[in-house]
């Protein structure tokens, strides 16, 4: 079953969706609550086409490591059913 976001939804533990920030083509960016009474962005992306999903992922584990202070920090990266989700500090 795949997962909606919406606002309440806890997709992982420690993260609770607050609002819409942003729709894409491919993507809907949330604002989401932490437990520790943070605030980080959940960007959920569709895997329903295969090939971006695997070219995405693989992106995503190359510049994760990456710091900058003009780059928004990855914190985590998850999958669902349906989406792969990205964590990252709120700008």
């Amino acid at each position: 079953r795949e997962f909606v976001p919406e606002v309440g939804a806890v997709p992982f533990p420690g993260y609770k969706l607050v609002r819409l920030r942003g729709r894409g083509g491919f993507a809907t960016v949330w604002e989401a609550e932490t437990s520790g009474g943070g605030r980080a962005a959940l960007k959920f992306m569709s895997t329903q086409q295969a090939t971006f999903a695997a070219r995405e992922l693989r992106s995503l584990q190359a510049i994760q490591t990456l710091e900058h202070r003009n780059l928004v920090r990855i914190q985590n990266v998850w999958s669902l059913p349906g989406c792969i989700v990205i964590g990252m500090d709120l700008a």
